[in-house]
């Protein structure tokens, strides 16, 4: 028996060129996860880690008369629309939402951990790109990590255009590097691919 694990933007191109012929024998399309099994997956990642972070942070401020109870009850509010939130912004990606969760902790002086307000990258050096870079973004995130030569080859882009492209996303922080070839760094991964997606430049299944 063999498997094959085919990515989301290549399937549609082969069920094209297959036609109605069958391809294989069975099909299974992985689904995004459900806010259960996010926030399953954070719980269990957190615990592993050993640490158990706070919410106070993130806590409006209480009504007059408000006692412990009250305030027990808003930190568990939080925490259930936090995870919700964090949810919906990684659109089910199990990888994204442990990035996220990642970055939005940090560690105090008397070592407790806080959580802190979800920090999206600024969209708007994205939406100033031109369409070259733009067509370069989408390569890398299809052909990841990439070298100059192979999105040159892919975006029929000259090979200075694409290095240039390189240098300027690796000063931004927006490409990180794995020996000549780079990559779209988690941080920005969703930015970029509601980009494409805006623009229509990401194939769908």
């Amino acid at each position: 028996t063999w498997v094959f694990t085919i990515d989301a933007a290549v399937w549609p191109f082969l069920k094209r060129a297959r036609d109605a012929r069958p391809l294989f024998d069975e099909v299974h399309h992985l689904e995004p996860w459900d806010e259960a099994q996010i926030g399953a997956l954070l719980a269990q990642r957190t615990a592993e880690a050993g640490i158990s972070p706070v919410y106070t942070g993130l806590l409006e401020k209480l009504p007059v008369g408000a006692d412990e109870i009250d305030r027990l009850d808003a930190l568990k509010a939080k925490q259930g629309g936090y995870m919700r939130m964090l949810w919906d912004y990684v659109s089910g990606n199990p990888g994204l939402a442990l990035e996220a969760w990642r970055s939005t902790l940090a560690e105090d002086g008397q070592g407790v951990v806080h959580v802190r307000p979800l920090q999206e990258p600024d969209p708007a050096m994205l939406n100033a790109l031109p369409d070259s870079s733009l067509f370069i973004l989408r390569a890398i995130l299809y052909l990841t990590p990439a070298t100059v030569e192979d999105v040159a080859q892919a975006t029929r882009l000259s090979h200075e255009q694409v290095l240039n492209a390189f240098r300027f996303g690796q000063s931004q922080g927006i490409y990180g590097e794995q020996g000549d070839r780079v990559y779209i760094r988690w941080s920005w991964l969703r930015a970029v691919t509601r980009l494409l997606e805006r623009r229509h430049l990401l194939v769908n299944p």
